[in-house]
């Protein structure tokens, strides 16, 4: 998540969205519409255009954990709100923070913000939030292709009825 905007109510901000993070409740009316919605987008992915479909395959090749569409789609059409609901628990519990402050905020400053997140994140009345352990966090991975070594990755077009095609060819 990404904050920016004038430095004065980006405390307010923050809180509030931490707040209501803590507080998440699944509603089973709004749960149904975004459910359905995603699972269209990702029905709706092989009408792309290829080079669009060449790229998201270039970029799942290139990812250190890569969840391809075609199984977050198997996974959302099982999903359920309670699920949800216990999952959000879950996402509250191994939640990592990162900060960065950039611009006409100064290091005291910065560095009460972080301590007012905290405080609201592992603080709040069900302390639902934990240190990580070191395996936990992020890594940072980049990937070095071998020298003159050519990887060829076929995939088949999923749209028949679109005559185009495309070739991704990626130097690095």
């Amino acid at each position: 998540m990404t904050v920016f905007g004038c430095n004065q109510k980006i405390k307010l901000f923050l809180d509030a969205i931490i707040e209501k993070v803590a507080q998440f409740e699944v509603k089973l009316e709004k749960n149904s519409v975004l459910k359905e919605s995603m699972v269209k987008e990702y029905e709706n992915f092989k009408f792309r255009q290829p080079y669009q479909q060449a790229m998201y395959y270039s970029s799942l090749i290139l990812e250190d954990n890569p969840w391809p569409g075609s199984e977050k789609l198997e996974a959302l059409v099982h999903l359920v709100a309670e699920d949800l609901s216990k999952f959000s628990y879950l996402l509250l519990s191994t939640t990592f923070f990162e900060f960065s402050a950039e611009g006409n905020i100064g290091p005291s400053e910065a560095e009460t913000l972080v301590i007012d997140i905290e405080k609201l994140s592992f603080y709040i009345p069900e302390q639902i939030c934990k240190t990580l352990f070191a395996s936990q966090f992020l890594t940072n991975r980049i990937v070095k292709l071998q020298t003159a070594r050519s990887h060829f990755y076929p995939v088949h077009y999923l749209n028949q009825d679109n005559e185009n095609s495309a070739l991704l060819f990626y130097l690095q």
